[in-house]
C-alpha cells in the first residue's frame, strides 16, 4: 500500500518543520491531494493517523483538500476541468489535451501548538 508511505513520507517532513520551527504537538496537517495523484484519501488519512503518533509522538489529524482535474487544450489554449476522465476539449474537441492540475499531493499547512 504505497498511501502508508506517502503517510511516512508526509509526517516526516511535518516533524523536521516542527524542529526547524521549534513547534510543541502537532495537531493536524493540511494537505492537497489531486483527482489524477493515484492516491486513495481514505487510505492515505487512515495511514496518516495511525502512522502520527509513532513519528511525531502524538495524534494528529489528516485534513484533505481536493484538486479537481483540470487541463489545457494544444489546440486552442481553453483551460477545462476534465469531467469523467474525459481528455478532450469541450470548446474545439481537440484531444490535444495536457494536464494542467489534478495530479498533485501538496503539504499546505501544519497546526500546530508552539512554545510561548
Amino acid at each position: 500500500m504505497h498511501e502508508r508511505a506517502l503517510a511516512e513520507s508526509i509526517l516526516q517532513q511535518v516533524s523536521v518543520a516542527r524542529v526547524e520551527r521549534r513547534l510543541n504537538r502537532i495537531r493536524g496537517v493540511t494537505i492537497q491531494l489531486g483527482a489524477f495523484s493515484g492516491v486513495e484519501p481514505v487510505l492515505l488519512k487512515s495511514a496518516f493517523e495511525e502512522e502520527s503518533t509513532r513519528i511525531l509522538g502524538s495524534f494528529a489529524e489528516l485534513l484533505i483538500e481536493s484538486a479537481e482535474l483540470v487541463a489545457e487544450c494544444s489546440a486552442c489554449g481553453l483551460q477545462f476541468e476534465v469531467v469523467q476522465f474525459r481528455f478532450y476539449c469541450p470548446q474545439c474537441a481537440s484531444e490535444q489535451v495536457r494536464i494542467t492540475r489534478g495530479e498533485e499531493l501538496m503539504l499546505l499547512s501544519i497546526a500546530a501548538e508552539t512554545d510561548s
